[in-house]
């Protein structure tokens, strides 16, 4: 099943042609990163799916998260904020308490749930808003840089928490600058205003040429991969650091 199809989609601002028929399907449970430059129209896009769009279909229901947390902080505490979004959908209070410890434990959020969300720095603050909405019964998640102010290992850790979502079927849609968050994902699709390549992501990593004729950073990940793999010190791809430490050191 689809569930995001867009047909000969045409956006334009003022003079300036952002897309001229972008066409793009994106399958129910699939795990797709959206990579481009700045100015690329990346976040014009998601934009348009959660505003709707006659070229866009969309069969499910949209939870997002945008680039700057403060504008979906609600919770006085990072306590409060984790359980808002359920609490406002009516989840039961064993539901509630459950995902929370979940979320808390596997996030290592214990010393700052008594903490007001505000104060947080920008990488703490989007990591909050972020698990606010994971908690959810999801289907369809949509973020639009919604990473880009984690250290590179809270990045990794969210990207595999995301292979959690994927099991239970949730589509995410992650719309990223930076190029090493396409690890982990099923699709990785480029676009520059306009579809420059749709493909899977274990072909885009395994292509070092794709990265150097699109002028895009190899991942730092898929880089120092690239380099031992070179040396004979491991023979495949690995999509975080502790695997990568398992791999040498087996």
């Amino acid at each position: 099943m689809n569930k995001v199809e867009i047909k000969n989609l045409i956006l334009k601002r003022e003079n300036t042609v952002i897309y001229d028929k972008l066409n793009l399907v994106i399958n129910s449970g699939v795990y797709t990163t959206i990579i481009g430059p700045s100015s690329s129209g990346k976040t014009t896009l998601f934009n348009t799916i959660i505003k709707g769009n006659k070229s866009i279909k969309v069969n499910g229901n949209i939870n997002y998260v945008v680039t700057n947390p403060d504008k979906q902080i609600v919770g006085r505490t990072v306590d409060k904020q984790l359980k808002f979004f359920m609490e406002m959908n009516n989840y039961s209070k064993r539901v509630i308490s459950s995902r929370i410890k979940a979320i808390v434990s596997y996030f290592n959020l214990d010393s700052i749930l008594d903490k007001d969300p505000y104060k947080l720095s920008l990488g703490e603050k989007q990591l909050v808003v972020l698990c606010s909405i994971m908690v959810l019964d999801l289907d369809i998640l949509l973020l639009d840089n919604a990473l880009c102010r984690m250290n590179r290992n809270l990045k990794e850790k969210v990207l595999s928490y995301f292979n959690k979502l994927k099991k239970k079927k949730v589509t995410i849609i992650n719309f990223a600058s930076d190029v090493s968050e396409i690890i982990g994902s099923d699709y990785t699709i480029l676009v520059d205003k306009k579809l420059v390549f749709n493909k899977k992501t274990k072909e885009v990593i395994s292509d070092n040429k794709i990265f150097e004729e699109n002028h895009l950073k190899l991942p730092f990940l898929l880089d120092i991969t690239n380099k031992l793999k070179y040396y004979g010190l491991i023979d495949k791809n690995i999509k975080d650091i502790e695997s990568l430490v398992d791999e040498i050191w087996k």
